[in-house]
């Protein structure tokens, strides 16, 4: 054996691991850009028409990489189809169309503030539903996130809290992130015979087939949205940045370096979106959003200590 093979080796993993947290970092900058966008775009585009194109711009995306895997496992798409009706629903329909509903009347961090959550819930469900035991480690996540959420959506108001004067925005995304819990769950426990490929197909396919009644009746109401410069790049991003290109980039992540040093840098989808709402859209961030901010970020890494890492679909 070569006396340079071990330093070869250990620079391999560690270009590796460069490799895999720059790929992690580059799907969570991209997810905090679709939380932007929500918020940009809401006087632009409607909610149900926003979720819809940018699904079925991801679906027509990804049909090249998932379909012959899709067709090589039919017989067991068929065999799974309920799961995957109920996995479509709630994670591509449901839960893209409410965040894009609360970005018209809640500022972009808020958004990611809530969306990060995501684990507490799952470990509330878990214990709930699944019979889980939550830690003491879990349990001091759960009251930073939670105190961090009451803070958030109070606006550090005692008043606003005892009258209940919350933003709809804020419900709504309270609302989103739960679903998408649901979500995460059942995502977690995806058949072993069905691969991600044809998961991936799929859910894409069907998720916008069950948002196109939606958006019908939304132009029907509201009319078709102008297609101008800012609004096909907003819809080109969420379909083929935020969906596809982030999709991607965080399962090669986890491929590389596992799934506990993506989870860590998910956190920051706050840090940059606020980042990205004071220089884009002119939003204020305040004391308010800050402490907030810290003790979400905060409660949700304990409450992932060990386990629990965000699922994402986008």
């Amino acid at each position: 054996m070569r006396a340079d093979q071990p330093d070869t080796a250990a620079g391999g993993r560690a270009r590796s691991r460069f490799a895999g947290e720059g790929l992690a970092l580059l799907a969570t900058v991209l997810w905090a850009g679709s939380f932007i966008l929500a918020r940009g775009l809401r006087n632009d585009v409607p909610p149900v028409a926003l979720n819809f194109w940018r699904w079925a711009i991801a679906s027509i995306v990804v049909v090249p990489f998932t379909l012959r895997q899709t067709m090589s496992n039919r017989t067991a798409v068929r065999r799974h189809w309920r799961y995957l009706v109920v996995a479509s629903a709630l994670g591509v329909t449901v839960y893209n169309t409410l965040v894009y509903v609360a970005g018209r009347t809640t500022a972009a961090v808020n958004l990611s503030l809530l969306a990060i959550c995501t684990p507490i819930f799952i470990v509330v469900l878990a214990r709930f539903y699944g019979g889980e035991r939550i830690g003491w480690w879990r349990v001091l996540g759960i009251v930073l996130a939670v105190t961090g959420v009451v803070v958030l959506v109070s606006g550090g108001s005692v008043r606003r809290l005892a009258s209940l004067e919350v933003r709809s925005g804020d419900l709504w995304m309270l609302a989103a992130t739960m679903v998408f819990a649901v979500y995460s769950l059942l995502a977690r426990r995806r058949p072993a015979e069905l691969p991600l490929p044809a998961f991936v197909l799929c859910t894409f396919w069907l998720g916008t087939l069950f948002a196109l009644p939606a958006d019908l009746v939304e132009r029907a109401v509201k009319g078709s949205f102008a297609l101008t410069a800012p609004t096909v790049e907003g819809l080109l991003y969420v379909g083929l940045g935020a969906s596809v290109v982030a999709f991607v980039a965080w399962n090669a992540a986890i491929d590389r370096v596992g799934a506990a040093r993506p989870a860590l840098i998910y956190y920051l989808i706050p840090v940059f979106t606020a980042v990205g709402g004071v220089l884009l859209l002119h939003e204020h961030v305040g004391l308010v959003e800050v402490g907030s901010m810290v003790l979400i970020v905060c409660g949700t890494a304990v409450g992932a200590r060990g386990g629990g890492e965000p699922s994402r679909q986008g």
